[in-house]
């Protein structure tokens, strides 16, 4: 997977675009299905696709490798060889020096009858460079005024007990959370993984290294870490996922591009394919907390994904979160923060190194919760663009709140959104008046 990576970046960016596409993944399925490709052979078929991208296999030798891959008679053979030139390798034949159109003849096949499938693609990368630039949109500038002070909730969470829970639901249970269908379940339990989180960063770090571990199966179809074929487990795809995208914190973007073109995701259903989302989400949400949070609304914290349609229920009482060493005064000079999008990390290839297994016990307990009352929802925040939009109090806010900013400034990493604008402050409150 490392030499896919390394390879694949030497292509062109259009030549790259048409191997790897969200398009390109959907025409493989077609070719595949044509020609009846069992799927324990797909990985034999991608790796034919990608030589010839990477002009490792010669298009002359394409017939006798189709014959030989799959067991192919002859003539399907050619017919194989034929649809795999004129749906694949056309677009960038100027790339690769050949002359598919008269290879396409040779086997006894009309070039014309290929035109729609390169017009669909090049329609289909234009769609997904402008789906792809609207995601990586830079954030709304807001005005933030600090929401009223809530009551705590009236039911006490027993840290103890609910640690020991959600460590056994880790080790091996989590499929009982992410197919659940109380999403109003699932976001208080999110509140309390937050709570428990900020109060004590041991625990996140232990509920870490049980998920890098979790051998919990979510998929059927044959699933590969480099040349071995594995199964389909919540470690096994964090480490597909890691290897190919790097440790660091990850976008939208680069999760869908990984669920539409990784070899192992690509020939999953809708169904397996959803599974892994929430598997890739609940690993950024936690193991990037709370960077993983930065610029959410409180009421859309999540640690489990929930459905977008599910309007939390605990969002009132999550705006009391406590967030120690930063008091909040009683008046606050209402002010506009500009807030910086940090740039998505660079992708490196090598995969961490995943800790030592941890042996689940025999019976591994799920985490079950009454319901907790609701508290009534306040938010007067305050959007500068024509429409109201609900924002609480953020980290960014309080330290404009705070009269000792260069204390403060210790706090908080060098190179983080909340040391830049602690910075910004700084240099603001210094200008001569």
């Amino acid at each position: 997977m490392k030499d896919f990576s390394l390879k694949l970046d030497k292509l062109p960016q259009a030549v790259k675009d048409f191997l790897t596409s969200i398009i390109s993944a959907d025409l493989n399925i077609l070719i595949t299905k044509k020609y009846s490709i069992a799927d324990d052979k797909l990985p034999k078929y991608l790796d034919l696709v990608s030589g010839l991208f990477f002009k490792e296999i010669k298009l002359s030798n394409l017939v006798n490798q189709a014959r030989e891959d799959f067991s192919l008679a002859d003539d399907q053979a050619k017919k194989l060889a034929m649809d795999i030139a004129g749906i694949r390798l056309l677009p960038v034949a100027d790339w690769l020096g050949e002359d598919i159109n008269g290879y396409i003849k040779a086997l006894g096949g009309n070039p014309l009858d290929y035109a729609h499938y390169l017009d669909e693609q090049k329609k289909a990368l234009m769609d997904e460079a402008k789906y792809f630039a609207e995601q990586n949109a830079p954030e709304e500038e807001y005005v933030f005024l600090p929401p009223p002070t809530l009551p705590e909730p009236e039911k006490e969470i027993d840290p103890v007990k609910e640690k020991e829970d959600s460590a056994h639901l880790f080790e091996g249970d989590i499929l009982s959370v992410l197919t659940l269908e109380d999403q109003e379940f699932i976001d208080e339990y999110n509140y309390i993984l937050i709570k428990l989180m900020y109060e004590d960063d041991s625990f996140r770090k232990e509920l870490e290294k049980l998920l890098y571990v979790n051998q919990e199966v979510i998929t059927s179809h044959p699933f590969f870490l480099g040349e071995k074929q594995e199964r389909g487990t919540i470690a096994n795809w964090l480490k597909d996922f890691i290897s190919q995208n790097g440790s660091e914190m990850f976008n939208v973007v680069a999760l869908s591009r990984f669920l539409t073109t990784s070899a192992n995701a690509k020939v999953l259903d809708e169904a397996e394919k959803k599974m892994v989302r929430k598997v890739l989400k609940l690993y950024r949400n936690l193991v990037f907390f709370p960077d993983s949070l930065a610029n959410m609304p409180q009421e859309e914290w999540q640690i489990f994904p929930i459905e977008k349609d599910v309007t939390p229920v605990s969002s009132a009482i999550r705006e009391t979160m406590p967030e120690p060493e930063v008091p909040a005064p009683s008046v606050v000079e209402e002010k506009t923060l500009d807030v910086v999008q940090p740039a998505a990390p660079a992708i490196v290839a090598e995969a961490p190194t995943s800790p030592e297994p941890i042996v689940a016990p025999a019976a591994a307990k799920s985490v079950v919760k009454e319901p907790m009352a609701e508290a009534p929802i306040v938010s007067p925040i305050v959007k500068t663009k024509p429409e109201p939009v609900a924002e609480p109090i953020s980290d960014l806010m309080k330290i404009k709140m705070s009269d000792d900013l260069f204390s403060l400034l210790s706090k908080y990493p060098a190179n983080s959104l909340e040391a830049r604008a602690i910075k910004e402050e700084i240099k603001k409150r210094q200008k001569p008046i």
